[in-house]
């Protein structure tokens, strides 16, 4: 019998695992769904582990049957987690569907192979076997098994060494740890049988992915858990990809510095807390919101027979004075409704439109819902297009910063250096600071 005290150990972290993937805010990333399947199978691999263990304690009060069934179970879970971890690894690099499909179909059949082993070990006894005494031995065709948990291992690796460069770097340190840590375990346990390591190290692995690459406060606002920029422009872009159209409502506080300056920025947070409870609620797939600056927002809808609906709600939420810690508060807003891809196609163009409303809000009528037509968005087509691409690179690091030496007349030597933020686009070659800096001041 194997050594409990591991698999216990990595079931106390799975829980810590699970505690942290609900607790936090989750985009709708093909990646968080993988890595929850993921989770859930190392779960149950290793609860199957701690049933077999306790099976062991008193073979003969468990018929053969149950055995082989208990067994079964967590070799099919054991060897579902190498494939759950290859197919996380394309989710992560491969947003843009760049790799084929039938490399993607190929993987599917080692673990087709070692399903059909596992489930027919009962009658081959080529996985494993029990003698007339219910003592357990491993099979000949085992060592295929683990083979194939290596290969999927490789397999992701190479996928990800040659797709690394989409990733951020806290993403390819997460990968690079979680290889060797759940390699060795594998290793160990291939040589070692009663040490059952295989599903601690699996645990650890998965506690790496969540504080690193699945740390979803990346992409929410702190103070307001909302969306921030970033998780914003994700979301909407995975929305467009399942649906043909949806409704962007821009609201933009007028408000918002004068009641920060005047109650301070802990009470303004406390209200812009209030007033997303009461128009935003908890986001879904289908309707959500983004903060995109103070007291500026962006709300999503894509079911259209709500849209007369939630412009009725923004309409009376700003038509009367705001109760707030036994205050009465005037609250004014520019609202614009936009129709994506009818009014627009491009998602920045929303973050131009509401700065449009906050730069020259005078113009515009406040509480009141403008269509986006009536928007005075007369830029030029290359400022859209660079304007799109600094958002794309803030996505996928495409800023770099440069050191220029200061170097001292008298001693000739290097005294300090300047930071220069440089911006390389892969079709325009090298951007302009004097183009792109005043575009990515006007849009936030």
């Amino acid at each position: 019998m194997g050594i409990i005290y591991f698999d216990i150990a990595a079931l106390c972290i799975h829980v810590l695992n699970f505690y942290l993937y609900f607790s936090r805010s989750r985009l709708y990333l093909k990646q968080t769904r993988v890595f929850l399947f993921f989770i859930v199978i190392a779960v149950f691999a290793t609860l199957s582990d701690i049933a077999t263990l306790g099976f062991y304690t008193n073979v003969h009060a468990h018929t053969r049957t149950w055995h082989y069934t208990i067994n079964i179970l967590f070799y099919l879970f054991q060897n579902t987690i190498p494939i759950s971890f290859c197919f996380f690894v394309l989710a992560l690099v491969d947003e843009k569907k760049a790799i084929q499909k039938s490399i993607k179909y190929s993987l599917y059949l080692p673990w087709i192979v070692s399903i059909i082993l596992i489930l027919t070990t009962p009658l081959t006894h080529k996985v494993f076997y029990f003698d007339q005494n219910l003592i357990y031995f491993r099979g000949s065709f085992l060592p295929i098994l683990y083979a194939f948990a290596l290969a999927y291992t490789i397999a992701g690796f190479v996928i990800f060494l040659f797709n690394r460069m989409i990733v951020s770097k806290e993403t390819q340190l997460a990968v690079f740890l979680f290889l060797p840590i759940s390699l060795l375990s594998l290793v160990i346990q291939f040589f070692f049988p009663n040490l059952l390591v295989q599903n601690l190290g699996i645990a650890i692995s998965c506690l790496i992915i969540l504080l690193t690459i699945q740390d979803f406060n990346r992409y929410t606002d702190y103070g307001t858990q909302l969306y921030n920029r970033n998780g914003f422009l994700i979301q909407i872009d995975l929305l467009l990809k399942r649906k043909n159209q949806c409704t962007a409502f821009i609201i933009s506080i007028n408000t918002a510095n004068f009641i920060q300056v005047v109650f301070g920025p802990d009470i303004f947070l406390a209200l812009e807390k209030q007033i997303i409870a009461k128009l935003f609620g908890p986001a879904r797939s289908d309707r959500f919101a983004g903060k995109t600056g103070q007291g500026k927002f962006i709300l999503i809808v894509s079911n259209q027979n709500q849209i007369d609906e939630e412009k009725q709600a923004l309409l009376t939420a700003f038509a009367n004075p705001w109760l707030f810690q036994d205050r009465l508060l005037t609250i004014s807003a520019h609202l614009c409704q936009v129709s994506i891809p009818e009014d627009t196609n491009d998602i920045v163009s929303l973050f131009q439109a509401q700065n449009e409303l906050t730069q020259v809000h005078g113009q515009y009528p406040i509480n009141t819902i403008i269509p986006f037509n009536q928007l005075k968005l007369t830029k030029s087509t290359r400022y859209q297009e660079i304007n799109k691409k600094i958002h794309e690179a803030l996505l996928y690091e495409g800023f770099t910063v440069v050191f220029q030496p200061i170097i001292s007349r008298e001693t000739k030597k290097t005294i300090a250096a300047e930071a220069l933020i440089r911006f390389k686009d892969s079709s325009r070659g090298f951007i302009s600071p004097a183009e792109f800096i005043p575009i990515a001041e006007q849009t936030g």
